[in-house]
C-alpha cells in the first residue's frame, strides 16, 4: 500500500471505508477456501448479487443476519465459523476462548 493512500475515500459524496474491516476476512476466506475467482464468483455462490458483495467489502453495507444465513446455507461454514471471522481482530481477546 502507497504512503499517500489515504484510509477513507470520497466515493458519491459519502466516506467509504478502504481500510480493512472484519467483513473483508468473511469474504476473503470464502474466495480463497472455495478457490472462486472474483466476487462475482462469490456472489453466485452465495445467491446474491455482485452489488451487495461490494457494499459489504466496501463498508456501505453491514453483514445482515439474512447474509450470514446465505454462507451457512450454500457452504459447509457453521455460524459459529461465520462469526469468528467477523470478529474485530483488536488483540483483546488474545488466549481468550468463547
Amino acid at each position: 500500500m502507497s504512503g499517500d493512500h489515504n484510509q477513507y475515500q470520497k466515493a458519491k459524496g459519502k466516506q467509504m471505508r478502504t481500510v480493512p474491516i472484519p467483513e473483508h476476512k468473511l469474504l476473503d476466506h470464502l474466495i480463497k477456501r472455495y478457490e472462486l475467482k472474483n466476487s462475482r464468483a462469490l456472489a453466485d455462490l452465495l445467491k446474491t448479487t455482485q452489488g451487495g458483495i461490494s457494499k459489504i467489502r466496501y463498508g456501505t453495507n453491514k453483514v445482515s443476519p439474512e447474509f450470514i444465513l446465505r454462507v451457512y446455507d450454500n457452504t459447509d461454514m457453521s455460524i459459529e465459523q461465520i462469526r469468528e471471522l467477523l470478529k474485530e481482530d483488536d488483540g483483546s481477546n488474545a488466549g481468550e476462548e468463547g
